[in-house]
């Protein structure tokens, strides 16, 4: 191979890696999931608290949360 024959010792590296977790990487590649939307939720959520807002009880909360997800609904 072409690689093997480089003298780039970064390359030859790259490459040996590629070649030990092959499988792995393949095995990855069809399932690639992401949690995101989950993160992008909890963090509306935490939001009001990453603010400063205090909330004297659950009911004001929950409307600081339904408030935030109003472009949710349409």
């Amino acid at each position: 191979m072409q690689v093997e024959a480089s003298t780039f010792t970064a390359l030859k590296k790259f490459v040996s890696t590629l070649r030990n977790w092959w499988e792995q990487i393949l095995n990855y590649i069809p399932g690639v999931f992401s949690n995101g939307f989950a993160e992008g939720i909890d963090l509306k959520i935490k939001m009001p608290d990453h603010r400063g807002l205090a909330f004297r009880n659950f009911k004001s909360f929950r409307l600081h949360v339904l408030v935030a997800f109003l472009h949710f609904s349409s």
